[in-house]
């Protein structure tokens, strides 16, 4: 399992790292340039704060346990919105 999160306070670090201290197998965080460390490491969590983009990997589905903190992309496109012929007119150019 991976996700992008965010953790921007103390507190949600505090609590991020007791929720996954719980899970009995490795929670790793990781930067967008493949840097790791410990997620139940206060001191891991907080050397990922440098991190650019801030992942969460386990070998187990702990999604539910960390939905608080998933990084929602805003990149879905909303079908119902408009839509701009751009890419249209580039592709036909």
């Amino acid at each position: 399992m991976r996700n992008r999160i965010t953790l921007d306070t103390k507190s949600d670090i505090d609590e991020f790292v007791a929720i996954v201290s719980q899970v009995p197998h490795k929670v790793l965080l990781v930067s967008g340039k493949g840097f790791r460390v410990n997620a139940k490491s206060i001191f891991g969590v907080l050397a990922s704060m440098t991190f650019s983009e801030l992942w969460v990997e386990c070998e187990v589905d702990i999604y539910n346990l960390i939905q608080k903190f998933i990084k929602i992309e805003s990149s879905v496109i909303d079908k119902s919105a408009p839509q701009d012929d751009f890419w249209l007119n580039v592709l036909t150019y």
